[in-house]
């Protein structure tokens, strides 16, 4: 099976292109080294990572990669808390994806622990 075929891969992909549409309307000073910039690199990596580390041959190095992935999916959550208090995003919609950001993590966590010996 392709990493790209994970629903964990398929759902990450499909929020970090919800989150890069939603924050194309965010304030243009948080752009370069802001927020926006901040959530879309830390969404976009969980899938990153999720294919290079699934890439690599060692159960050890996966795992590596799999952590890295999910302390980008945290690292989300917190970039979408400043994107709520800031009012760039609803409450509704600042719930609906911690919501899945915690889903993602489960669903790394379930595909670390298949890695582990």
């Amino acid at each position: 099976m392709r990493v790209r075929d994970l629903d964990v891969y398929r759902r990450a992909f499909r929020c970090a292109v919800d989150i890069g549409n939603v924050s194309k309307n965010w304030p243009k000073d948080e752009l370069y080294n802001g927020l926006t910039d901040q959530i879309r690199r830390a969404a976009r990596g969980i899938c990153a990572n999720l294919v290079e580390g699934l890439a690599k041959n060692g159960e050890a190095e996966q795992r590596r990669y799999l952590n890295i992935a999910i302390g980008s999916a945290r690292e989300v959550q917190v970039w979408l808390e400043f994107a709520e208090a800031h009012a760039y995003i609803s409450d509704a919609v600042y719930k609906a994806w911690t919501q899945e950001y915690d889903e993602i993590v489960r669903m790394l966590m379930g595909l670390m622990k298949r890695r582990e010996k």
